[in-house]
């Protein structure tokens, strides 16, 4: 096997070549030109890896345009081509291939997409003690399960109370209010009197500390009376503890345990939407994310309502503020171009971040908390297209659970793409409606990454989720409940960790 080569470049035009080749039997769009492209791509990558081809049960590609194969050829971590065994090598040509066919027996399907995720808060909480209302399957080490206010303390008290380096705080995530009800310093003071611990929310909206954690980190300042620190008080809160929430042992124990949790749920590809990294430098975070072994790519899209509070109180260029993200991404990790997240909070700098970016012919990620807030962004959405409409928009607006299928409806009918808030890290539920579709070419059409992603076609990253069995037509599962092997990357083939 020859060294593989990692030149996009040369990926891409391997990629356009393949497109012309077409899936039939031969080459029968454009011969002459075709063996053109494929002579040049010779010439200039004499090095060539081998295709590798997988061959699968069912290949179902989310490409309307040619729904199912059977085969799949991977090049330059891109599919170059996708039919039959048959169809699929006459495309190559003469082009040097492999057939692997450890899918033989299974489902290939696209990649996963959790359009709600923040790699970096997920790797910090993998890397803290899970205590959570449901069994999170961490590899190498379990979750203390706590289904009542009751059994989530004694959880804290029995983690608290195990052998612990000297002084060493106790990081745990999980929390959920609808499950272990409100809690406070006095209850956690109860649970730990000694030993200081900071609770982070399962969604990561709130940190609790104990008066022990208040003591060690010198917290100051505005201390609410339940230490229950949310909002701007949160990151006040994140500045006293974030030297060891953050800290390089418990970054890379989480990233360890989130790379292999993320194939065994079919998941290639997480987005952040608002994202805004302060307390770790980014070339930190993205040497960690774009590392070799990292199982899945990252979009982050930046933080609208933040750089627009910032940059208007340092009486900065607001476009040329958002427009440094675009430097940072690389590899795995991306931050897509002219767009930003936006949230529905302060009506009046909401409504002016909008009328901003609108304007500049950014995407918009709207998340909205309350059904105040749906109606808000239904109203300036509605605003902005009368006066000034812009049909291909693609604003995504994240509605409360709670909102009226109204407010959806009349977003939709205003072109933006509708979802429900997403809670956790990260959510698996099939949607019945929508199937597959849901968690692949639905959530990439919303970042319009839908030409890379979400779907199997020459020239898209060759990212699938590999399963062992089809899913049915038209009912709900738990992504759990599909039988999943594992998932590939650009091609490189990765099981999910086995116990």
């Amino acid at each position: 096997m020859k060294t593989p080569m990692h030149s996009r470049w040369a990926g891409r035009i391997l990629a356009v070549a393949m497109a012309c080749a077409c899936a039939s039997a031969s080459f029968a769009a454009e011969p002459v030109k075709t063996i053109r492209l494929l002579d040049e791509v010779r010439a200039q990558w004499a090095t060539a890896q081998p295709a590798r081809i997988f061959t699968a049960r069912k290949i179902l590609t989310g490409d309307p345009s040619h729904p199912e194969a059977t085969a799949v050829a991977v090049g330059g971590g891109l599919v170059l081509a996708l039919g039959s065994l048959e169809s699929v090598t006459a495309s190559l040509g003469d082009f040097p291939y492999d057939i692997d066919g450890r899918f033989e027996g299974k489902v290939i399907v696209p990649g996963f997409i959790d359009a709600n995720a923040d790699p970096v808060f997920a790797a910090i909480a993998f890397g803290s003690e899970v205590i959570a209302a449901d069994d999170w399957k961490i590899p190498g080490r379990g979750a203390r399960v706590a289904r009542t206010p009751e059994q989530y303390l004694e959880r804290i008290r029995e983690a608290a109370a195990e052998p612990a380096a000297r002084n060493e705080t106790l990081f745990t995530w999980g929390y959920d209010a609808r499950s272990h009800g409100a809690l406070g310093r006095e209850a956690l003071d109860k649970a730990s009197p000694q030993r200081a611990v900071v609770v982070w929310s399962r969604t990561g909206d709130a940190l609790i500390l104990n008066s022990a954690a208040i003591d060690k980190y010198a917290v100051s300042g505005d201390i609410p009376s339940d230490a229950r620190f949310t909002g701007v008080a949160q990151e006040t809160a994140l500045r006293f503890i974030g030297r060891d929430l953050f800290s390089p042992r418990q970054f890379a124990r989480g990233l360890h345990a989130l790379r292999e949790w993320l194939p065994a749920h079919g998941i290639t590809t997480l987005a952040q939407r608002g994202a805004l990294p302060r307390f770790a430098p980014q070339a930190v975070i993205h040497e960690a994310l774009d590392d070799p072994l990292t199982t899945f790519r990252t979009y982050f899209i930046a933080d609208g309502t933040a750089i627009f509070r910032e940059a208007t109180v340092a009486e900065e260029n607001v476009l040329l503020r958002t427009q440094r993200f675009w430097t940072y991404g690389r590899g795995r990790v991306e931050w897509p171009l002219q767009q930003v997240a936006l949230l529905a909070g302060n009506a009046a700098d909401f409504d002016k971040a909008f009328r901003l970016y609108w304007r500049a012919e950014y995407q918009l990620h709207i998340r909205a908390g309350t059904v105040a807030e749906s109606e808000l962004a239904l109203r300036i959405l509605r605003a902005r297209q009368a006066a000034d409409p812009r049909p291909q928009h693609r604003t995504t607006v994240a509605l409360p659970a709670d909102a009226p299928p109204a407010i959806a409806d009349e977003l939709g009918r205003l072109g933006a793409v509708v979802s429900a808030r997403v809670q956790g890290i990260p959510e698996r539920p099939l949607a019945a409606s929508k199937g597959l579709a849901s968690i692949t070419s639905t959530p990439a059409h919303a970042i319009q990454r839908e030409n890379y992603i979400g779907s199997i076609k020459a020239g898209s990253y060759a990212d699938f989720a590999i399963l062992e069995s089809e899913p049915p037509a038209g009912v709900t599962l738990p992504v759990d409940h599909l039988g999943i092997w594992g998932t590939v990357l650009g091609g490189r083939p990765q099981p999910a960790a086995r116990k």
